[in-house]
């Protein structure tokens, strides 16, 4: 899975985020973005991403983590992405995004839900950079998350 998300960065770099999103897809996916409906559907999200105009940007990511269900059909990574203007007087922007992952009946992974956040603080007092650590909230602690399955 985190192979598959690498992929979909990688074809965002080379083809565009619009090709890619598409390409990635599962038919029933769902985008998450701000100050907008939830965008449910492959038509829905290339109608949506069909407003960005991939050509003046390019969009990649690097997952950080992920998770798979026990059945091995359903998962999530996680990361930061980065989204670079061509033109280099304008600055980048960067953030975090969670992507949920089915495979689809040849066994490929395909993104079934998407959602980021702009703006990127790499530490704080509620961070912790493994998934094996525990998360301090709300002044207690939370147990650890079980460690990634391969």
């Amino acid at each position: 899975m985190l192979a598959a998300d690498r992929a979909f960065s990688q074809a965002s770099a080379q083809r565009g985020m619009r090709a890619a999103f598409a390409d990635f897809a599962h038919l029933e996916a769902v985008l998450l973005r701000p100050n907008a409906m939830p965008v449910v559907g492959l038509a829905s999200v290339q109608h949506f991403n069909a407003d960005w105009p991939d050509s003046t940007y390019t969009l990649t990511w690097e997952p950080l983590g992920g998770r798979i269900a026990s059945s091995g059909d359903f998962g999530q990574t996680y990361g930061t992405y980065l989204l670079q203007p061509r033109d280099t007087t304008l600055p980048a922007q960067q953030g975090n995004y969670l992507t949920v992952w089915q495979k689809n009946q040849q066994g490929q992974w395909q993104w079934i839900g998407d959602t980021g956040n702009l703006g990127l603080q790499k530490t704080g007092p509620n961070v912790t950079a493994a998934s094996d650590q525990p998360v301090q909230k709300r002044g207690k602690m939370a147990p650890a998350a079980p460690a990634a399955r391969r």
